[in-house]
């Protein structure tokens, strides 16, 4: 598999769990195009979190928090399954 596979399916998975993209739209840093978020490890309701695909890596620049995109794939998943489910 290629770097821009792996960036498109864990961009997928993501979506998947409800994360919010800024503007839905692929920013450009020079040659490193990444995506906004907001970050989940604080309250801070602005789009500090950039998401790059092409080093399937994470930076948010509030906390300081980053890592692999993996980690933060792993991460959100384990938030949403500590959420009680609600019943219809």
């Amino acid at each position: 598999m290629t770097k821009d596979h792996d960036a498109v399916i864990a961009v997928s998975e993501l979506k998947q769990l409800g994360v919010a993209f800024s503007f839905g739209e692929l920013h450009n840093a020079g040659q490193s195009p990444y995506l906004k978020l907001q970050c989940p490890k604080h309250d801070d309701p602005g789009s500090n979190l950039r998401l790059f695909l092409d080093q399937r890596s994470f930076h948010c620049f509030h906390c300081g928090w980053n890592g692999e995109m993996a980690s933060l794939i792993s991460m959100l998943k384990a938030s949403q399954d500590e959420q009680p489910s609600r019943a219809a």
